[in-house]
Parts: structure tokens; C-alpha cells; sequence
């Protein structure tokens, strides 16, 4: 999880060369969801949402995986039944984001079972550009190092 800004290409692509890893990113205030897979330093599939492009948006890319179409189906149908009733319900804004909990089994508004309260750790930016800490570095040290 990652407060306040989402990750950029470049980091994601450097992350994702250690192995595959599955982002998702949340803007609520916005109504604005996202998530992705990548692998080997490449972007496999992205789903995105965002409101302010219409309530429906919901843009596709890559070899997304079948699960969305399920996903997309039951969340679209709720849609659909709240549309006259409360316009202002926005069902398709959880369609990346329930893809990315079908991913991982992790979802950032709801608590997961045996879940400690110290399971995550805040990492912080590097303030001095000196420092030997680097994101790899850290990556091995809570994930150690990849094996082929």
C-alpha cells in the first residue's frame, strides 16, 4: 500500500525484474481505481477506472486475466440496479480493485484473516542520495533474493 501517490513505469518495471508482482491503486476521493500485473520488467495487463471519464469507464489492456470478466459482470449488474436509484453508486470503481484482492487476497479497506497487527512495514523515501539503502536492498531484505 502506498499513501498518496501511485508508482510510476520506471519503479514498477525495476520491482517487477526480481519477479511477477500484481498493483493495484486507489483514489477515492476521485473515484479512481487501477490495477496491474507485471513481469520481467514488462507491463502483462492493466485494468483502470476513473470516474471522471464516466461512471461505465473501464479501460482494458494486455492479456488480462479470465477472472475480470466474472469480476466485471456481477460489479456491472449492481451498477445496473442502483443506476436510477443512486446515480452517484459507483459499482465499476471496485472492478480493478476486486481483481487485484482475486490476485493477491488482499484488499486495502478490509481486514484479512490472521493478519497481525505488524505485518506490513512503512517504508519511507530516501532523503539522502548518498545512502547505500537502495529499493533493491530492501525488496531482498523482506522478500529475500530471486532464484532461477
Amino acid at each position: 500500500m502506498l499513501n498518496r501517490n501511485s508508482l510510476d513505469d520506471a519503479l514498477l518495471k525495476k520491482v517487477s525484474s526480481a519477479g511477477e508482482l500484481v498493483y493495484c491503486y486507489v483514489e477515492e476521493h476521485v473515484m479512481y481505481s487501477s490495477a496491474a500485473s507485471w513481469k520481467d520488467g514488462k507491463q502483462i495487463w492493466s485494468v483502470i477506472h476513473d470516474a471522471q471519464n464516466g461512471i461505465r469507464h473501464l479501460d482494458v489492456s494486455g492479456d488480462v486475466p479470465k477472472v475480470l470478466a466474472v469480476i466485471a459482470e456481477k460489479l456491472n449488474a449492481e451498477q445496473d440496479a442502483y443506476s436510477d436509484k443512486k446515480p452517484e453508486v459507483d459499482y465499476i470503481f471496485d472492478i480493478p480493485v476486486e481483481l487485484a484482492k482475486e490476485l493477491t487476497g488482499f484488499r486495502h479497506d478490509q481486514d484479512m484473516p490472521g493478519m497481525l497487527d505488524d505485518a506490513f512495514e512503512v517504508l519511507e523515501p530516501i532523503k539522502d542520495p548518498d545512502s547505500k539503502a537502495t529499493l533493491g536492498r530492501k525488496l531482498r531484505e523482506l522478500f529475500g533474493s530471486r532464484s532461477k
